[in-house]
């Protein structure tokens, strides 16, 4: 919100509540994406480099759950 920095940064609501769980994570990167793709103008661009940037700052099992989530009939 102003100043110098010219990272991005994202606020997660979390619904009220916390998880470990991987699948909650790969939702939430599922419903993200489904964003980017209605909003950005490049959102394959976008989504990938989303993702390389996740994929370096921790694990990449919630990827790896957003594969397997997309791959479920009413997600596609």
């Amino acid at each position: 919100v102003g100043g110098d920095d010219d990272r991005v940064y994202l606020i997660d609501f979390g619904l009220g509540y916390y998880t470990d769980d991987v699948e909650d994570y790969a939702m939430d990167l599922h419903v993200f994406e489904g964003a980017l793709g209605g909003t950005a103008d490049d959102a394959d661009a976008v989504v990938s480099a989303f993702e390389d940037a996740y994929r370096a700052a921790g694990t990449a099992r919630a990827l790896e759950q957003l594969r397997e989530i997309e791959g479920r009939g009413r997600y596609q």
